[in-house]
């Protein structure tokens, strides 16, 4: 793409156009394409508010609206490109008046600031890193390899309370690691729950250096957080009269993973989940209250129903306890989530392991100066097999669906289990760079279907709790299919293909092929996968509506989208080179 905008510029306004034509141009057949004889099509957006049109060139029209641009829009079909402010208040503008809101400052706002940390970002990190072959070392450069964010989010990358400098501390992008700090406060302050004993494992594993009384328990706090709360006047008080007394740094410095406020080392037995009152793209990243319980209970419930998919290669990584402030004490909401940290298994311990963990987040997803990963992995793929990229991605693409998709939609038909099997939740086990594992992790997103799980399964839970955690079945058929075939294996098709329209369509058959059979194999989900199969639309989360409207995440509505999986179907072309697959596969 010929272009005056910076990488960033480039980005970000893929990210907010491709949310504007999934959630409100298509539905409301406001785009338009045109052949033109170069390669490509000439698309035409119209904004009926405004009375004018945008114009941008794609590479070919996609139902998903996951588009290629050869060239970002302007406001003729030869004019300038648009810059990334005019062009994102053109589309809120146009928002305004169809959600008759007169005020989308706070999502300009937010929309300036991803694109200045991608900024930064794309500065420090100006072309891809190939994947590493050690366990450890893979997973860690996978968590790093976000760099560009969600591609149907409007703002991917916002921070907002972070400083400049703040962003290099403690951003994965930047490669950063750091120790937490370490308060400590009376024992009879202290609240956890679980099956593990996080006092333990912080004094021997993670702060052995801290030598207190047992008579104090031990708060580690991720930096930027204990900062925020050491400014907090209440909290002052406490540190004044020495209820609450502040150890400083301590202990191993963690790796900061993707979602900056779940960090790793590999030598502990749990990755560490606090909070973070800071706003990243759509929501303040705190470990809310009920959420805390949630993730203890939902862990308990779900693995004697997970474990069991282990040997077909699914594993759901588990959040056996939590710790904080003991809210029975009367210690404000907000405290007892601020000071919360969440402990998930670590699976990536072991070097033997077998395959490496890597995040599809970062398989599926641009990366700086430079073509995705998963294009490096299947060429890779394809050298092992001794078969050329078409048939390598066909195999690929297959193996990825056996230890992905039957695991989730097992546990939805048969156990009521809503996973959010979204880019960022998924890491895939690669050996010898083909899928032979997927990890499910952040027992946040998961909900139960309450017909499958009454209340009187999950006592430890409060009303609030369980009114978090519940969703109908449809609403969880809703999230399943969308993290699944729209957050996940559309972009998995779209950068795998590169382009490819044979391939693409081959991709998209084997998803229909791999659902019709499983139909067959999984009698719970009979229906509603015949459905889907037959269904012209999908559900695709309105990330941009939602931020617009300033709600909270779970209140997200969907907004349907062109099935392709329906049209791979029904589609009788050929979908396979002519040449058969080479014999050594």
């Amino acid at each position: 793409m010929v272009s005056h905008h910076t990488q960033a510029d480039i980005l970000s306004i893929e990210a907010l156009l491709n949310c504007y034509l999934r959630e409100v141009a298509l539905p409301n057949q406001w785009l338009s394409f045109i052949p033109t004889p170069r390669s490509g099509y000439r698309a035409e957006l119209t904004l009926t508010a405004q009375a004018c049109s945008l114009y941008f060139y794609v590479h070919s029209v996609s139902a998903t609206a996951n588009y290629h641009y050869l060239r970002l829009p302007s406001q003729s079909p030869t004019g300038p490109e648009l810059d990334p402010d005019r062009l994102a208040v053109l589309l809120l503008t146009e928002l305004c008046h169809l959600e008759d809101q007169d005020d989308c400052v706070e999502l300009l706002e937010q929309i300036r600031c991803s694109r200045t940390v991608m900024t930064r970002i794309l500065e420090h990190k100006s072309h891809a890193r190939p994947l590493p072959n050690g366990v450890v070392d893979a997973f860690v450069e996978s968590e790093r390899a976000m760099t560009v964010g969600h591609r149907y989010h409007p703002t991917p990358k916002a921070r907002q309370g972070m400083s400049e400098q703040e962003l290099f501390d403690f951003s994965p992008e930047h490669d950063a690691r750091f120790q937490w700090r370490c308060f400590s406060i009376p024992r009879e302050w202290y609240r956890s729950r679980g099956d593990v004993d996080l006092q333990t494992f912080i004094r021997t594993q993670w702060m052995p250096e801290l030598d207190l009384d047992e008579d104090r328990a031990l708060l580690p706090v991720h930096p930027w957080q204990a900062r925020f709360l050491a400014e907090q006047d209440e909290i002052r008080d406490w540190l004044r009269t020495g209820a609450l007394l502040d150890h400083g740094s301590a202990g191993q410095k963690l790796y900061a993973t993707s979602s900056l406020r779940s960090c790793y080392h590999p030598d502990l037995d749990y990755f560490v989940k606090g909070s973070l009152n800071v706003r990243l793209t759509n929501c303040v990243r705190k470990n809310a209250i009920y959420e805390l319980d949630t993730a203890v209970a939902l862990s308990d419930a779900i693995r004697p129903l997970a474990e069991p998919m282990r040997d077909q290669g699914f594993t759901l990584m588990y959040e056996p306890a939590y710790q904080s402030l003991d809210s029975d004490r009367g210690i404000a909401r907000d405290w007892v989530e601020g000071f919360s940290f969440i402990a998930r298994e670590n699976r990536f311990r072991d070097e033997q392991l077998g395959h490496r963990p890597v995040m599809a987040g970062a398989l599926f997803a641009p990366q700086p100066g430079g073509e995705s990963l998963i294009r490096a992995e299947i060429a890779a793929a394809g050298g092992v097999l001794k078969t050329g990229y078409f048939n390598a991605a066909l195999l690929w693409f297959n193996a990825l669906l056996d230890v992905m998709v039957e695991p989730t939609m097992r546990l939805y038909f048969e156990h009521g289990v809503v996973l959010e099997p979204h880019l960022q939740n998924g890491l895939i086990g690669l050996k010898r760079h083909l899928p032979v594992h997927y990890y499910y992790r952040d027992m946040e997103g998961t909900k139960l279907v309450p017909e499958q799980w009454p209340a009187a399964l999950l006592p430890e839970l409060s009303e609030q709790a369980l009114s978090s955690v519940y969703y109908d079945a449809d609403k969880g058929w809703n999230r399943v299919c969308y993290c699944l075939f729209l957050n996940t294996l559309a972009q998995a098709v779209f950068y795998i293909g590169g382009g490819d329209e044979l391939l693409e369509r081959s991709l998209w058959r084997a998803v229909a092929d791999y659902l019709d059979e499983l139909s067959v194999r999984l009698p719970a989900g009979r229906e509603r996968l015949q459905a889907l199969l037959s269904s012209a639309y999908l559900p695709n989360k309105a990330n941009l509506l939602v931020r617009f409207r300033k709600q909270a995440d779970r209140q997200a509505g969907y907004v349907m989208t062109a099935n392709p999986i329906r049209r791979a179907h029904t589609d009788t072309r050929p979908v396979r080179p002519q040449e058969p697959l080479d014999a050594a596969v």
